[in-house]
């Protein structure tokens, strides 16, 4: 299996011509494997990801990391792509998977590029299914892979872009339920106005006894509730 994947990544390390052209031609075992390629520079990404929505082929592995590479080189173009294929992880070659596309990874990737296009890749990526930004957000915001990489703390940049796509809750709700537990409160809710902070904590506060109300986890709300008042009116 990792002999398949590697002659799969070398031949992406060359072209997506290439990359079609030996995943098409050669009778490799399925193995549903996800793979790291080493893209080189002008890497078509729209004629891999093109083919790959619309090929019968189902291939031995994929370059997981195609769709957070091209955002991080051509953030609008990834964008509408994804726009344009809201359904993309039920087509073609990834109907052989058993998850979806990484767009937290293609987001945190939009969300911190210093490329002109930035504002409308958001915007584009807004777009997409409700439920699945939601999802997605979730994920963003509870420090999930290929989300915030320090739970509990409020990232400016993923912030603005959770405010482009219309889940600025969404992601402060699921970041701030990271702080339980945590001794200290990250200093980046102090940015936040107090009556923003005090509706966030009844939101999470809510969602928190929604799963779980026992009496032990009342006690264990109202004092992560106290920790967190306490730090918020520490001068």
């Amino acid at each position: 299996e990792h002999a398949v994947a590697s002659i799969l990544s070398s031949a992406g390390a060359i072209s997506a011509g290439k990359w079609i052209e030996v995943m098409e031609s050669t009778a490799f075992p399925e193995t549903r494997m996800l793979t790291h390629t080493d893209f080189p520079s002008g890497f078509d990404f729209q004629r891999l990801m093109d083919h790959l929505v619309s090929t019968e082929t189902q291939p031995a592995a994929l370059p997981w990391n195609m769709l957070e590479e091209w955002a991080t080189r051509s953030p609008l173009a990834a964008a509408e792509w994804l726009a344009a294929h809201p359904q993309a992880h039920l087509q073609g070659a990834f109907r052989s998977l058993d998850e979806t596309l990484p767009i937290a990874a293609v987001i945190k990737a939009t969300a911190t590029s210093t490329d002109p296009s930035r504002e409308a890749a958001l915007a584009a990526l807004g777009s997409l299914p409700a439920p699945e930004l939601e999802t997605v957000w979730n994920d963003i915001g509870s420090g999930a892979p290929g989300g915030s990489g320090a739970p509990g703390k409020i990232e400016p940049a993923l912030l603005n872009a959770a405010g482009v796509m219309g889940q600025r809750e969404n992601y402060l709700v699921q970041s701030l339920l990271q702080t339980r537990g945590q001794r200290e409160i990250d200093p980046s809710w102090r940015d936040l106005p107090i009556a923003e902070r005090s509706r966030l904590l009844d939101l999470a506060e809510s969602q928190w006894a929604a799963k779980a109300s026992a009496p032990v986890d009342d006690r264990a709300r109202r004092h992560w509730r106290a920790t967190l008042e306490k730090s918020w009116s520490a001068p």
